[in-house]
């Protein structure tokens, strides 16, 4: 037998009376090698309670059994052990302390292992890494789970290492002050943290063998994050912390994150949700144990707007759900997508209330797709379905597959639940869809066949193409679906059974660079658009849409527009790209997003219905999309001969990212900047986890025009875009912003939320100079549901983007005045850059034109000008807002021409600006006084 010391508590102790204090120990870290395998097992904390029902051995090794509660009732007491191997196998050697008088049973039945007993003790084999639940006489309510894990590879040393803070057991604060450290290692005992540990972006977090860390963990726009080890997260004294707002919390929470690593850990005891990844990407889950599950909604694994998730040999045993997949803006506060999701050799059990493997009930999304689950091993049902999709919102749920999945034991009343329907978690009035389900190799093993239903909810939101292929169940392979009790309810179509395995192909994949998120996809029809008067928008159905529908608005004239609104996931710069629907009907159409314009203006008329994807995808331009609040809008500008109204026909807007450049963002911290408030009113600090800084401000502001104003430093003169992070309470009121008492700018913020919730509003730009500045927030009124009037802010950012894209502005779509007596007048010409240029007949000197344009964020612009060049032009002076700028043009050309001049750089603020061109003379080789103009440019 050999030992080997990995801890530096226990190299402390080595003396050559090692063995005489390793009886005192009780238990240790060693590695024992035998002919077959070389075996690791770990010390226990002492103050871990042993579950009095097991004892364990591997080979000649005892392994300390813990305890955890199980189930809603208290009288539910699981034990568990584990330990590291090689190549097996290891011989098991289970002592109860009761008589075994019913036999014994080894979960997943999958693993072939049939014990031996004998007495009170039961005896088997593992010959690979396998997580196990052993179950003595019927009772699963107190079993034992083994955890035979693969032995670590490449796991930090506790040896002092220069990039290693190494955590001794006690009571540590949760601010970890990581200096230059990248891996944090907890090592064996008991570590207790005041607050949520926030992994920040590029840290490893290490639990040794033993390491039994109460607290609970989360990461916020962060990259590249790894937990991993071989130690306990444990939930027991954890804070319940509603991170969604809705008296949910979570015990591990991945908000906006990527590449994030979870490997060889085990949970216990959580004080919410087991693991939820919201909006974020590149996650993977491997050979995690959840366990001990006690109270009410607790879900295991929830992926949330999250793309490119992996989950791989974990073990689940909770109360509610043990996995759900959702698409929820009440939870991520964004309309995300959630797709590419991998569950595979796994083991699930859930307990009192949820279901199985769960998809629903929160889709208010636009897609949930490409979804595998796939050698799943459900070894317990004991409440709701065991495989589910409810779609209660307006997502199109599709190409989902469940493959070689094996149900052992089903104690409620159904096998599969599939429905389209209003729930009480519903946020979306319009329903969704469901499509392309397949079922392979399904081995319902139970002899008792529970039923099972499917249900849409009407004939544009259909439940469809659901597949059947080899399923068993009790042993009989099912061919229909009254063999296997299938309901199917209105508005199911093309159900089909097969009794052969299916041929699986891999989803359609889209590799992207580390860190860059997917293309975002906003569906027209699921959006709820703010028309002008008289215009409103309604979604039509066609198979050749994207996701079989589009959204149609009627206009009445030039001028009328659609708003709509939406969040991101990540913010940067995109190219934007438009899919619509062409028919002969459809008009001219200027795209803007957040008040700046997206190329130029389009047209989809066309004498037959025709989708630009079938073409090609059009691409109107670059946006940059903010991570709070987005605005797009579609305004009539015309409609070209030959069409007869000005409809829209508008079926998704895609958005690839770009990230060229890097954002640069200034954060102030609400509780450290310098403050006043109306007479009489205070404001306070509040603490908490979820606050970026741990805190956040309250002013108890009781009346609308009431205020709070920060004093804000800027170190350089730049265009910002404003964002701010409030803190939603029950009592909040209603406020906008003004910046240096300016006018009120940006989106009313309504902080009324029945428990705290965070959420960050994008407020517009503004041109600041380097030097101080106020930001006041004043009262506006409160939602009927506030109980009152206060002021919540987290913090306050200035974010300068670098890429943010010219806004390009064409002249014949601008208002326009002339001189007295002259017309101006739109041209079409191909040559022009939106198809058509603007000219007025000017014919003097002194004559003018002037055309007003609108600047969304205030800051320092170059402006130039594209103008058209004939022999009849003039020579002419541009103005701004009053003021020359630049030179003379003299826009003679004995034929057709179009060139581009830089006028030159003005400071503009936000808000309506003029471009006048002044007439000052003309070529003598010019027959006339005419100004032809096609566009402007205003590059920040």
């Amino acid at each position: 037998m050999m030992f080997r010391l990995e801890d530096a508590w226990l190299r402390r102790w080595w003396k050559p009376a090692f063995c005489f204090v390793l009886l005192l120990i009780g238990f240790s870290l060693f590695a024992t090698t035998t002919d077959a395998a070389t075996i690791v097992t770990y010390p226990a904390p002492s103050t871990e309670t042993a579950n009095a029902n097991y004892a364990v051995k591997v080979d000649t090794s005892n392994l300390f059994v813990y305890d955890t509660k199980v189930r809603s009732a208290a009288s539910g007491h699981m034990g568990f052990a584990s330990f590291d191997f090689s190549s097996g196998p290891v011989t098991i050697t289970v002592t109860t302390n009761f008589d075994i008088t019913s036999g014994v049973v080894i979960r997943p039945l999958a693993a072939g292992i049939t014990p031996t007993v004998s007495g009170r003790t039961i005896t088997f084999s593992v010959s690979n890494p396998v997580n196990l639940s052993i179950e003595v006489n019927g009772d699963i309510d107190n079993n034992l789970a083994l955890f035979a894990n693969p032995i670590e590879t490449a796991a930090p040393q506790d040896n002092g290492a220069s990039n290693v803070l190494y955590m001794d057991p006690g009571t540590h604060s949760s601010n970890i002050n990581w200096g230059t450290k990248d891996t944090l290692y907890f090592r064996p005992g008991v570590h207790r943290l005041t607050e949520t540990l926030i992994i920040p972006s590029g840290k490893n977090v290490y639990l040794a063998g033993g390491a039994v860390v109460q607290t609970r963990v989360a990461t916020y726009d962060a990259s590249n994050v790894r937990i991993f080890g071989r130690g306990i997260i444990d939930g027991t004294n954890a804070p319940q912390v509603y991170d969604w707002g809705d008296h949910r919390s979570s015990f591990f929470y991945f908000v906006r994150s990527d590449h994030i690593d979870v490997e060889g850990i085990i949970l216990r005891s959580s004080p919410g949700f087991h693991m939820v990844p919201v909006e974020s990407e590149y996650v993977n889950i491997k050979n995690i144990k959840s366990i001990g599950a006690t109270i009410s909604n607790k879900d295991g694994y929830d992926i949330v707007d999250s793309r490119y998730v992996t989950i791989d040999g974990i073990f689940i045993r909770t109360v509610d759900d043990a996995i759900a997949i959702k698409g929820s803006y009440k939870i991520a506060g964004q309309r995300g997508e959630s797709s590419y999701i991998t569950v595979k050799n796994s083991t699930f059990w859930n307990e009192d209330q949820g279901n199985s493997m769960e998809i629903g009930f929160e889709e208010s999304t636009d897609q949930i797709r490409y979804i595998t689950f796939q050698n799943i091993d459900i070894i317990h049902t004991r409440s709701g379905s065991v495989i589910s999709i409810h779609n209660g919102d307006s997502a199109h749920i599709h190409d989902v597959l469940y493959d070689n999945i094996r149900i052992e034991d089903v104690q409620t009343s159904r096998f599969i639940d599939m429905a389209i329907d209003y729930y009480t978690y519903s946020a979306d009035l319009e329903r969704g869809e469901i499509s392309n389900i397949t079922f392979n190799n399904i081995n319902y093993i139970p002899a008792t066949i529970k039923g099972s239903q499917m249900k849409g909810y009407d004939t544009a939101h259909n439940v469809d193409n659901i597949k059947f292929y080899n399923l068993k169940m009790g042993g009989t392979t099912i061919t229909s679906a009254s063999q296997m009790s299938l309901t199917l309810l209105p508005y199911v179509t093309n159900v089909l059974f097969s009794s052969s395995p299916a041929a699986i192909s891999p989803w359609p994949n889209v590799t992207l660079p580390p860190g860059k998120p997917m293309p975002m996809i906003w569906e027209g029809e699921k959006r709820a658009p703010v028309c002008s008067t008289g215009d409103s928008q309604t979604a039509v159905a066609d198979a050749n849409a994207s996701l079989g529908k589009y959204g149609q608005v009627l206009f009445n004239a030039a001028n009328d527009y659609c708003d709509y609104f939406t969040l991101a996931a990540f913010p940067g710069e995109y190219d934007v790209y438009l899919g619509t629907h062409k028919s002969d009907t459809r008009g001219i159409f200027q795209f803007t997003m957040n008040g700046m314009n997206v190329g130029s203006p389009f047209s989809i008329n066309d004498v037959t219905t025709d989708y630009s994807s079938t073409v090609g995808e059009v691409k109107v331009g670059t946006a940059y999309i903010h991570q709070s609040r987005n605005n797009f809008r579609f305004t009539v500008v015309g409609q070209l001969g030959g069409s007869s109204d000005y409809a829209l026909g508008f079926d998704y807007i895609k958005l690839v990212p770009r990230f060229t450049e890097a954002t640069k963002t200034l954060k102030y911290e609400a509780e450290e900047q310098p403050y006043t408030a109306t007479t009489g009113k205070v404001l306070t600090i509040g603490r908490n986890v979820n606050a970026s800084n741990n805190a956040y401000t309250s002013v108890n502001t009781s009346a609308a025009g009431q205020y709070v104003e920060y004093s804000i430093h800027v170190p350089e003169s730049r265009t910002y875009a404003v964002k701010a992070r409030v803190h939603n309470y029950g009592s909040r009121g209603k406020y906008r912003l003004s910046i240096d008492g300016g006018a009120e700018q940006g989106l009313e913020i309504d902080g009324a939320n029945p428990s705290a919730a965070y959420l960050e509003y994008f407020l517009g730009y503004n041109a600041l100079a380097a030097g101080d500045h106020t930001f006041r927030f004043t009262v506006t009124g409160k939602n009927p549901s506030s109980t009152g009037y206060s002021i919540g802010l987290d913090f306050i950012s200035l974010e300068y983007i670098p890429g943010l894209p010219a806004s390009l502005l064409e002249v014949e779509t601008l208002p326009a005045a002339a001189s007295a007596g002259r017309t101006v007048s739109t041209v079409s010409h191909s040559g022009a850059s939106g198809g058509a240029f603007s000219t007025v007949n000017t014919a003097t000197v002194g004559e003018w034109v002037e055309y007003s344009f609108y600047v969304a964020e205030g800051g320092a612009y170059t402006l130039k000008s594209r103008m058209n060049k004939w022999p009849s032009r003039a020579i002419v002076q541009p103005y701004v807002d009053g003021t020359s700028i630049g030179t003379t043009i003299d826009l003679y050309s004995p034929s057709t021409a179009w060139q581009e001049y830089t006028l030159g750089v003005r400071w503009l603020t936000a808000g309506t600006h003029k471009v006048r061109f002044l007439v000052t003379g003309k070529n003598a080789s010019s027959s006339g006084y005419v100004i032809a103009t096609d566009s402007f440019q205003l590059v920040p």
